[in-house]
């Protein structure tokens, strides 16, 4: 068993259409240990300071639904860059390379990630290409900051 674990040392960026609508949470984990016959539990926080936890659900179009679903696929396990707009400098602005450190971190993949989609639900604007109505499609993951 390793005794170091090296730092992520992420390359890619999520895709911005993924970072637009993203509600964050901060949680402190702690290791617990409910093995006592009292009922009573020993408790020890893996950091000292709280990791932040995103997660996202939202309607997406098909190319955009296959463009997280292939970063999805890509990096399981794999630490990336994401880009909190609210916090970034100017606000809401996007750095596709990740060298720009304001409101940026360092993340994974963490729980379940869940997509619907519904072939042919979305409706055309146009009565003359019925082939236009391509789909509604929804996707939900989370995301943990590493450090």
């Amino acid at each position: 068993m390793p005794q170091n674990i090296a730092a992520a040392n992420p390359t890619d960026v999520l895709p911005r259409l993924a970072c637009l609508a993203f509600n964050e949470t901060t949680r402190i984990e702690a290791l617990v240990n409910q093995d006592y016959v009292d009922g009573s539990s020993d408790r020890q926080p893996f950091s000292t300071d709280g990791r932040a936890f995103f997660k996202m659900t939202a309607q997406l179009s098909p190319e955009q639904w296959q463009a997280l679903r292939n970063f999805y696929t890509t990096h399981i396990g794999v630490p990336f860059y994401f880009y909190y707009l609210r916090e970034t400098s100017p606000p809401y602005s996007y750095d596709a390379t990740g060298a720009a450190p304001a409101g940026r971190y360092t993340v994974v993949f963490d729980g379940g990630y869940s997509e619907t989609y519904r072939p042919g639900a979305a409706k055309s604007n146009t009565t003359s290409n019925p082939t236009a109505a391509s789909g509604l499609c929804q996707g939900t993951l989370q995301l943990r900051e590493v450090e």
